[in-house]
């Protein structure tokens, strides 16, 4: 029994190691895509700067923008601020401009979707009250 178990594992190993080394081959493959696709469009227009990601770039530009919690701070401090309720884009709007004017959409869309996670996480909490209003939903602070 135990032969057959042994043998059954060093199977599967084997068979993975086969896919990895595919896999690995594969991903060259596509580096040198990616490689050739550079040069060429580096020809065309020098200037243009090609990311490896644009998400990742938005959320390493929010990293250097925003300290620990100070998305948090500044989203209650804009609820506590405002007058009437606020709509979840207006608030992000209004974080972002208070640290900087010029942003890229994808930080922009990013810090909008964090800011909506982040009100869901604080209704939840019963910090912050949802308001329906024509079918958009509005925030404040609790009462």
């Amino acid at each position: 029994m135990t032969t057959y178990a042994i043998s059954g594992l060093k199977q599967k190993y084997s068979e993975l190691q086969d896919e990895r080394a595919n896999l690995q081959a594969r991903i060259k493959e596509i580096d040198t895509s990616l490689l050739t696709l550079s040069s060429a469009i580096k020809l065309i227009d020098p200037e243009v700067e090609l990311n490896k990601s644009t998400a990742a770039s938005a959320r390493a530009t929010l990293k250097q923008l925003f300290a620990r919690k100070e998305v948090l701070t500044s989203v209650q401090n804009q609820l506590r601020q405002a007058a009437e309720p606020l709509p979840a884009s207006v608030i992000s709007d209004r974080v972002l401009e208070a640290k900087t004017d010029q942003a890229s959409n994808d930080v922009r869309i990013l810090l909008r979707r964090d800011v909506s996670a982040l009100l869901s996480h604080l209704y939840r909490m019963k910090v912050v009250e949802r308001v329906a209003n024509d079918g958009a939903i509005l925030w404040r602070v609790a009462a």
